[in-house]
């Protein structure tokens, strides 16, 4: 009587937690929708304004939050090192331009670092 006492009560919190998760991940993706809806430049076109300022090749970009406003990050390769480029999703003014110095971008290069277990 208590192990089906106990598989129901796992079971509740199994499908809380499932219900949590799902919930967040809604709300998530209805806010990125949101801002991609809002967003004056393209992934695109922000990849394209993140190479002009750092030559090279773009291995990631997405849409981010900054301080609850939408930006870009772009992630470059440039001469061995990796940079990522922050983006205004409005006008594609390039908010920041930092190296990567913890590189974990497995692009095989030297600078790779090994994760930790």
């Amino acid at each position: 009587m208590k192990k089906i006492a106990i598989l129901g009560l796992l079971t509740l919190i199994l499908a809380t937690a499932t219900m949590t998760v799902k919930a967040w991940a809604d709300e998530n993706n209805a806010k990125n929708d949101k801002a991609l809806a809002e967003a004056r430049i393209t992934l695109n076109q922000a990849v394209s304004g993140a190479l002009a300022v750092v030559p090279g090749k773009a291995i990631s970009a997405e849409l981010d939050d900054e301080d609850a406003t939408a930006v870009y990050r772009v992630e470059i390769v440039s001469h061995e090192k990796t940079y990522r480029v922050t983006l205004d999703t409005q006008n594609g003014k390039v908010l920041a331009k930092q190296l990567d110095t913890a590189d974990n971008d497995h692009d095989g290069d030297k600078n790779d670092k090994k994760d930790k277990d």
